[in-house]
């Protein structure tokens, strides 16, 4: 046990994930790969950019049709646009999980 405990003080790190990745170096543990999901994508990552366009043109479009000025335009936009963002996210989550099983 003093081993292991002189060993991780021994690992400098700038971060949690550096000092993971360095713990299973240093155990090395051949089981665990590292390999990034977005390989299994191939064009999932765009689904954000194009929930957070299609969510500020549905807020202009909407605020248009409400009578707003430009301000309101801009607000109306900017907020679906974060809207759009995260049902975009959650389905770019979920799309990496279905295809990394």
């Amino acid at each position: 046990m003093s081993e292991w405990t002189t060993q991780a003080v021994n690992i400098t790190a700038c971060s949690s994930i550096d000092l993971i990745i360095e713990s299973v170096k240093y155990l090395n543990y051949s089981a665990i790969q590292f390999e990034p999901s977005y390989k299994l994508l191939k064009g999932c990552e765009m689904i954000v950019i194009l929930a957070a366009l299609t969510g500020a043109i549905t807020g202009g479009i909407t605020a248009k049709k409400r009578g707003g000025n430009r301000l309101d335009i801009a607000q109306y936009a900017a907020g679906y646009s974060l809207a759009f963002i995260v049902v975009g996210l959650i389905s770019t989550i979920v799309i990496d999980r279905i295809l990394s099983s």
